[in-house]
């Protein structure tokens, strides 16, 4: 937005040769090419040429003076009030190119009406604007006292910028004629304004938490429902948030009519501020029909949410909705619900014989599955072991972490052949649950598994389970997979090799290799030789050595 494109640069440099030619004949002609020139410029919506665009109100006949005024008086149309911040950054101290002239610099107070032009034009509060951003604090001032003339809401972007002015008097004046504005007839311009309004909450220099809230407790009063609706419904995040935020942290009865417009936000973070006041605007039949709605949220928090309130809400009903909590698709939120209903009194095999009751049902629900397998005990290994053999990955995986957890070490007889799974999901599982007991994993299987399983992520995931078996352990099964060019996974051992013995997890392992690793090493060495990568072979011989 801050620099030209080249289209727009060689219009300015077109520009800056016409102004320098002086024609005694052809004036009109030459006044016709600067305003056409000027015309593409706003047609390229350039915000960048302003600077540019601004020497001709200086400098200009009065026709090319008018045409300057409104070109950049569209310009800055082209930019919400918001992003006039970060205008008044770039347009208070722009830089003068070879094609500019230093005029703008050195104006002062006495010219700025005169820059401004006819009060009766258009493009004039938008030149007083664009003078209010000067870099001279007197030209500053003696646009915000012009700008406080006018009535039509155009002047509000810039008077609530100047709030914020390094210079005392200018600040104070700009916060008097703003705070005058508010009231109903500014309402819509201070909507157009509103991201600019909550950005200065957060703004240093000075507290304007009185401005932005004088503004938000105007729009939140109850004659003005129809234009919250209009905020709530464009939708911009930033400023539905803080209106929530705001609103609903402020007593009044305009919660309730906050909540019902911002509940159905797309916003996860304004469902779940809107869920936990739910109180104030629903009652008895209608408050359970939104919790309901609440409940199935595709945002655990929020469906957290609405439990709790629920439990407010509704005394005697703690244990009911709790026990629907169990079968919530989140672990977390599952977790919650099993930590609640030990707080009232379930012993961990209650709550495990709820989760049953619900398999027995034979709907093979997925969360009670799942929560069957977090709290059940060595009754369900039979059932779990049947899962192993589901047509569905996700039981199978359920299958793995409930036998896992009840079984322990003796599970991975029955979990290895699971490396080998169609699904990417099982593998994943099956060797998070064999890393954890990875001292106890044959390293001659998972390099079968390596090498011969029919899906590539299998074979990838069996080397990564290798590397967890321990740096010396796994080197020489590493080293033998990498010596099998003609398999993908020789690839995928020749990183976790380099991984093992170069920075940085080198630096983290100092142990020396026992006498048996060391052989396993060599004989692994021995039968690489012509097969595996030399730089491999070279940094496996120098990374022995060093503990000869």
């Amino acid at each position: 937005m801050w620099s030209l494109s080249k289209t727009a640069a060689s219009i300015v440099q077109e520009l800056h040769r016409i102004s320098r030619t002086q024609p005694w004949f052809g004036q009109a002609k030459r006044e016709e090419q600067i305003c056409d020139l000027l015309s593409q410029l706003v047609n390229l919506k350039e915000v960048a040429a302003i600077p540019s665009i601004a020497r001709f109100v200086l400098i200009g006949t009065p026709t090319v003076q008018v045409a300057a005024r409104q070109a950049i008086a569209d310009l800055l149309s082209t930019l919400s009030p918001y992003e006039l911040l970060s205008a008044s950054e770039h347009l208070s101290r722009w830089s003068y190119h070879w094609y500019e002239l230093d005029e703008w610099y050195k104006l002062g107070p006495a010219d700025v009406s005169r820059v401004a032009g006819n009060p009766q034009e258009s493009a004039y509060s938008s030149l007083l604007g664009l003078l209010s951003l000067h870099w001279n604090g007197y030209v500053r001032q003696q646009a915000v006292n012009l700008l406080l003339q006018q009535r039509d809401g155009s002047e509000l972007p810039f008077l609530i910028l100047r709030q914020n002015d390094w210079v005392e008097p200018i600040a104070k004046e700009a916060l008097i004629a703003v705070t005058h504005r508010i009231d109903d007839s500014y309402l819509s311009y201070f909507i157009r304004s509103l991201r600019l309004v909550i950005h200065f909450e957060s703004v240093g220099r000075r507290d304007h938490r009185n401005f932005v809230h004088k503004v938000l407790n105007l729009l939140l009063e109850d004659r003005h429902d129809h234009q919250l609706q209009q905020v709530i419904y464009a939708g911009d995040p930033v400023i539905i948030r803080h209106l929530v935020r705001y609103g609903l942290s402020v007593p009044g009865s305009h919660r309730g009519r906050l909540i019902r417009l911002a509940i159905q936000s797309d916003d996860p973070v304004v469902r779940l501020n809107c869920c936990r006041f739910l109180g104030d605007a629903y009652s008895a039949l209608d408050l359970e029909r939104q919790l309901e709605i609440m409940m199935k949220d595709r945002f655990m928090p929020v469906r957290r949410e609405a439990y709790l309130v629920g439990v407010k809400q509704f005394s005697g009903k703690e244990e009911e909705l709790w026990k629907r909590a169990l079968l919530d698709e989140s672990r977390s939120l599952r977790e919650f619900a099993r930590f609640s209903l030990r707080q009232l009194g379930y012993a961990e095999n209650q709550i495990a014989e709820i989760y049953r009751a619900e398999v027995l049902k034979g709907s093979m629900n997925l969360s009670a599955l799942q929560g069957l397998a977090e709290t059940g005990d060595q009754t369900d290994a039979d059932f779990f072991q049947c899962l192993l053999q589901h047509e569905f990955p996700s039981r199978r995986v359920v299958g793995i972490q409930g036998l896992s957890r009840v079984n322990g070490e003796s599970t991975i007889p029955v979990i290895f052949p699971l490396l080998s799974d169609s699904s990417p999901s099982v593998v994943r599982e099956a060797g998070k649950s064999l890393s954890r007991v990875s001292y106890l994993v044959p390293g001659d299987e998972l390099m079968e598994i390596a090498l011969s399983a029919q899906g590539s992520f299998a074979r990838s995931h069996a080397v990564y389970t290798i590397a967890t078996l321990g740096k010396w352990k796994s080197l020489p099964w590493l080293l033998s997979i990498a010596s099998r060019p003609d398999s993908d996974a020789a690839t995928v051992a020749e990183e976790e090799i380099l991984n093992w013995l170069t920075p940085p997890k080198c630096n983290k392992v100092f142990t020396s290799p026992s006498s048996s690793e060391r052989a396993a090493l060599n004989l692994a060495l021995e039968r690489g030789r012509g097969h595996a990568s030399e730089k491999i072979l070279n940094l496996v011989r120098g990374t022995l050595q060093q503990f000869s």
